[in-house]
């Protein structure tokens, strides 16, 4: 991506470690093909989806509607891939709504808490996924 950010005329180009952070909509182009395919590959759509509108509309009550969050794609990399990883994240449907959903009210808070905020809210996330497969494995293991 950063290679081809060359080919793109562009004043100014800001290409982030993950490919997703260009100044404009145009990392949109490069992301949503592989955020597309990764949700459909994984069946994340639901995970996906609470966290995205979680996110949304929570930062938009507490901090005001912006298009940056909706036209960059760092929150969809983040979200569509970093956060889709098929080991930690939830797989069935009402724990990726109710992870997702978590997630992205948490997101939210990070931003204001941590220096690294995408990072440790898929590390909560992950911590959720991990405690509640273990609870899960105690209780069948106790039957």
């Amino acid at each position: 991506l950063y290679l081809l950010s060359f080919l793109l005329p562009l004043d100014i180009t800001y290409a982030h470690w993950w490919g997703g952070a260009y100044l404009g909509f145009i990392s949109l182009l490069f992301l949503i093909p592989v955020v597309c395919y990764s949700i459909y590959k994984f069946r994340k759509h639901y995970y996906f989806f609470a966290l995205f509108f979680s996110f949304i509309i929570i930062d938009s009550l507490l901090n005001g509607f912006t298009w940056f969050h909706i036209t960059t794609g760092t929150l969809y990399f983040a979200l569509g891939i970093m956060f889709l990883e098929i080991k930690t994240s939830p797989t069935m449907k009402l724990d990726q709504i109710i992870i997702g959903t978590f997630g992205g009210v948490l997101l939210v808070f990070s931003y204001k808490i941590f220096t690294f905020p995408i990072l440790m809210t898929i590390l909560f996330t992950n911590i959720l996924v991990f405690a509640k497969k273990y609870y899960m494995f105690e209780l069948k293991n106790k039957n």
